[in-house]
Formats: structure tokens, sequence, C-alpha cells
């Protein structure tokens, strides 16, 4: 349920619906506001990156990386490595479900809530 995500600036995603980006930073999703959200249509985020949202679609981060985001279960980051994010909560490396994953970046994940993402 959260997620820290270091690629050049701070995304915060609340229940999947409002997101905040800071230059430079993290990308963390627990409770937050400030974005464009139209319900089932799109959600902008315009400071370093561009975020589109599709209600029951996807989300797609167009700089460091690209998630496909499914709201019934998936997340994809296709540069670097793929996890699955589970509605309930969870997000898991699919290939090394809990643990530390070196390849372009680390990243971590701690009793699986908690991801750290070091970019390329």
């Amino acid at each position: 349920k959260v997620c820290t995500w270091v690629a050049c600036g701070y995304m915060v995603i609340s229940h999947c619906k409002v997101c905040t980006w800071v230059a430079c930073g993290y990308m963390v999703i627990s409770h937050c506001k400030v974005c464009t959200w139209v319900a089932c249509g799109y959600m902008v985020i315009s400071h370093c990156k561009v975020c589109t949202w599709v209600a029951c679609g996807y989300m797609v981060i167009n700089h460091c990386k690209v998630c496909t985001w499914e709201a019934c279960g998936y997340m994809v980051i296709s540069h670097c490595k793929v996890c699955t994010w589970e509605a309930c909560g969870y997000m898991v490396i699919s290939h090394c479900k809990a643990g530390t994953w070196v390849s372009c970046g680390y990243k971590v994940i701690i009793h699986c809530k908690v991801c750290t993402w070091v970019a390329c």
C-alpha cells in the first residue's frame, strides 16, 4: 500500500485516485492530494512527469519508466522490472517476490508493502 520510488519526483497516489508529484524525489503511495482527475477518465501530473490514468484501465508514466495499471490488480514497470500490484495493497516483484532486486537500480520489498526504487 506504500511504495517509495526514487526516480525524479514525488508521486503520491491515495486509493489509486489522487496523486501529487514534486520534482526530483520519491513516488509514495499513501494519503495525498493535488492532481487532475476525471472520473473514469484521465489524471495528468504536470511537474516532472506525465501520468495518464484511465479508471479501471491504465496509468502511464512517460519518462524514466512506463507503468501499466489495471485497477483490478496489476502494475507493470516495463523498463527494468515487472511488479504486480494486488488491489488489497500488496506490491511484489514477480521474479523474486520478497527481497532485493539489483538491475538498473535497487528495488526492495519489505513486508510486501514498501518498495524502494533507485533510478537507473
